[in-house]
């Protein structure tokens, strides 16, 4: 690649080499994007598998209070959007489960 490129900087005018360092300079500025994304997506999955931990240890909870006969208590707007957080492709599943 660095044979190549030297031979074509000779070989080439002027406007075809500030053409050829313009293209260079995307694709490095595009590694840096791919890069950033890639951060980006390890991150969610992260909280995502820490938010699942955490939703699924709420319902196990909800669960042995109820089979106690505890009350649970009033529910909130706030805590019902995070749970159906939790399932995107049916967002009345989590709300359904808690009025069992």
């Amino acid at each position: 690649v660095s044979l190549s490129l030297e031979s074509l900087f000779y070989a080439a005018d002027d406007e075809t080499l500030q053409s050829l360092i313009g293209v260079i300079v995307l694709a490095r500025c595009w590694r840096f994007v791919r890069i950033g994304h890639g951060l980006v997506e390890v991150t969610h999955e992260y909280a995502s598998r820490k938010h699942d931990k955490l939703v699924a240890y709420c319902n196990e909870c909800e669960k042995l209070l109820r089979e106690n006969g505890i009350g649970l208590p009033l529910k909130k707007k706030k805590i019902d959007k995070l749970k159906r957080l939790d399932s995107p492709l049916d967002p009345q599943s989590s709300s359904e489960s808690l009025e069992e």
